[in-house]
């Protein structure tokens, strides 16, 4: 069996491009809106710009072959972390409320996970194995996202009283 050459970013690329397509064409609320990233970001939510902008930049890199991979895990994740952060906490970016995260969202999110897994697989993590890489940060990504979140927000309500605020003397 041959073994694949080395990774030409195509990969990468095309999950910039699907993010881009996510963000500009499909709804990024996940109730009450069906406007895009794109038409949000029109109508004042800048700071939206900055994960799609991040995963641009990781595909562009990607191109550039595995001389890149440290500045692509970089970018990458610290687009997703501007993701979730303008996810939980929207008043520090740009003061309006939060919007829950639809299918546009989801989709640019899963593209920057995947990308900043391909990214620490070609700097030489997992045995500098790209699919091993992908596999197991999306396997973590999922867990974190179905188990530790929700039973992290059952336990953070037993401080919470009737009407939402913090009161730790509840507990």
């Amino acid at each position: 069996m041959q073994r694949r050459t080395a990774d030409r970013g195509t990969s990468d690329a095309f999950a910039a491009g699907l993010a881009l397509a996510a963000f500009a064409l499909l709804p990024w609320p996940f109730v009450d809106d069906s406007r895009s990233g794109l038409a949000l970001l029109l109508a004042g939510r800048w700071a939206l710009a900055f994960p799609i902008l991040a995963a641009l930049v990781a595909g562009a890199l990607a191109l550039g072959g595995a001389k890149t991979a440290r500045l692509r895990v970089a970018v990458a994740f610290s687009g997703l972390l501007l993701f979730f952060a303008y996810g939980f906490f929207p008043g520090l970016f740009d003061g309006q409320r939060s919007i829950p995260m639809g299918v546009g969202a989801s989709i640019s999110g899963a593209a920057l996970l995947f990308q900043g897994a391909r990214a620490l697989g070609a700097a030489g993590a997992f045995k500098a194995d790209r699919w091993v890489a992908t596999t197991t940060v999306a396997i973590l990504g999922l867990v974190l996202l179905f188990v530790f979140y929700p039973v992290a927000r059952v336990l953070a309500s037993a401080f919470q009283n009737r009407t939402g605020a913090f009161d730790f003397a509840l507990a």
